[in-house]
């Protein structure tokens, strides 16, 4: 499964935080592929969405935190 299409599925999962900052990260992804922020901004962003103290704050399941920073590190090509 690739990154975008673990987002679309994380949009509906249950836990509101995870669906809410799976809606972002589409967005993001959006702006980045019409050019409307420049890679290294998309970059930024996209760890804002993953920094460790509000995730841990949020997350419910560990299962779709570790789905949910996967997809994220693997959009923002950070891996």
């Amino acid at each position: 499964m690739s990154y975008k299409e673990d987002l679309e599925q994380l949009t509906t999962c249950g836990d509101i935080w995870a669906e809410e900052r799976a809606k972002l990260a589409q967005g993001l992804i959006k702006s980045f592929e019409s050019g409307s922020i420049d890679q290294s901004e998309y970059q930024e962003l996209m760890q804002d969405l993953i920094r460790t103290d509000a995730l841990d704050e949020s997350a419910t399941s560990v299962e779709i935190k570790s789905m949910f920073v996967g997809a994220i590190m693997l959009g923002a090509q950070l891996v």
